[in-house]
C-alpha cells in the first residue's frame, strides 16, 4: 500500500532515519519512504513510497526501464539511495551491518554469473551460512529443505558449471530460500524456467508455512503476477501508477496507459484471478 511521506521528511540527500524507529526484532515489514535512486547520473526512481507487510507476496511490474530492478537493488544493498529511506522492521537498512541485513533479507538478482566450480549443495549452503542467526547445527537442515523446495535435490553433487540455465536458476532460488529470512527479493525469478518449474515456483512461494517470508519480486509476465501476488505495484518512469490487488492493479485501462496495449481481462475459473489476453495481429498470407 502506498504511504504518504511523514511530516518533515527531506526530499533528497542522505537517508532519513526517524528518531522513533522500532528496535530490531519487531515484525513491521519493509517500508520505502520517499525513495530516490540515481544510476549513472540519471534519476531512475524520483520519489517512491510503498510497504510490504509480513507474509505478503507483492509484484513489481512495468515496462523496461521503469525502475523495477533498480528498486530491488536498493533493497539488497547493491545501490545506495540518493534520498529517502528503506526501513526493515522499523530499522534503517543502510545503517545496518551487512550481517544483520543478511539475517533479514535474501535476494535473487536478475543476472548472476556463477563461475566457480562449486557443487550445488555448496552454493545453497552459502545462502544458509549468510544468515548468522542460523545455528550451525541447523545449516544442513536449511540446505536440504531449500533444495527440496526448489526441486534441486538430485543436483546436489553436481557442479554448477555443468547445469543448464534453468537448473542454475533453481539453484539460486534454493540459495535464497536457505537463507531463511523474513523478507525475500526476487528479480525475474522465472527466467530460464520451463513451464513445470514456473508452476512449482508458484506453489513454493504461495505455500502455507508458519514461516512464509514476505516476497517482493519484479516480473514481466502480468498473468504470472496476477496468479502469484497478493498485491501488484505497477511502475512507470519510476513512479507508482497502481498499487492494489491484481484485479484492480491490472485493469485494462491501467495496462493500456502503461504499456500502450489494451488487453481483454477474463477470470480464471480455477483460481478466480484475472487473466489478460493480448491482441496478436497476423499478417495475411495472401
Amino acid at each position: 500500500m502506498v504511504r504518504d511521506a511523514p511530516a518533515g521528511a527531506p526530499a533528497g540527500g542522505t537517508a532519513h532515519v526517524p528518531c522513533n524507529a522500532p528496535a530490531a526484532g519487531r515484525n513491521d515489514g519493509l517500508e520505502l519512504r520517499d525513495l530516490r535512486l540515481d544510476v549513472a547520473g540519471r534519476t531512475v526512481v524520483p520519489d517512491l513510497s510503498l510497504d510490504v507487510a509480513p507474509g505478503d507476496v507483492v509484484g513489481l511490474v512495468g515496462p523496461n526501464g521503469c525502475g523495477k530492478s533498480t528498486v530491488l537493488k536498493a533493497l539488497y544493498r547493491a545501490l545506495v539511495p540518493s534520498g529517502g529511506a528503506v526501513l526493515v522492521d522499523g530499522d534503517p537498512l543502510h545503517r545496518m551491518r551487512h550481517r544483520d541485513s543478511a539475517a533479514r533479507i535474501a535476494a535473487l538478482p536478475q543476472e548472476e554469473r556463477v563461475e566457480l566450480d562449486f557443487l550445488v549443495a555448496e552454493v545453497v549452503r552459502l545462502g544458509a551460512a549468510a544468515n548468522s542467526r542460523t545455528p550451525r547445527e541447523e545449516l544442513d537442515r536449511a540446505v536440504q529443505d531449500a533444495m527440496a523446495r526448489a526441486g534441486v535435490q538430485e543436483l546436489a553433487h553436481r557442479s554448477v558449471l555443468g547445469l543448464s540455465g534453468g537448473e542454475r536458476q533453481r539453484v539460486l532460488i534454493a540459495r535464497a530460500l536457505a537463507q531463511r529470512t523474513p523478507y525475500l527479493l526476487l528479480d525475474e525469478p522465472t527466467n530460464h524456467l520451463d513451464l513445470r518449474h514456473q508452476t512449482d515456483l508458484v506453489r513454493t512461494l504461495r505455500g502455507t508455512t508458519t514461516a512464509r517470508p514476505a516476497v517482493l519480486m519484479a516480473l514481466h509476465d502480468l498473468n504470472l503476477a496476477a496468479a502469484l501476488c497478493d498485491r501488484v505495484v505497477v511502475l512507470a518512469a519510476g513512479r507508482v501508477v497502481a498499487d492494489a490487488p491484481p484485479h484492480e492493479a491490472l485493469h485494462p485501462d491501467t495496462v493500456e496507459r502503461v504499456y500502450g496495449v489494451r488487453p481483454v481481462s477474463i477470470t480464471r475459473p480455477d483460481t478466480g484471478t484475472p487473466h489478460l489476453l493480448f491482441p496478436i495481429t497476423r499478417e495475411d498470407p495472401s
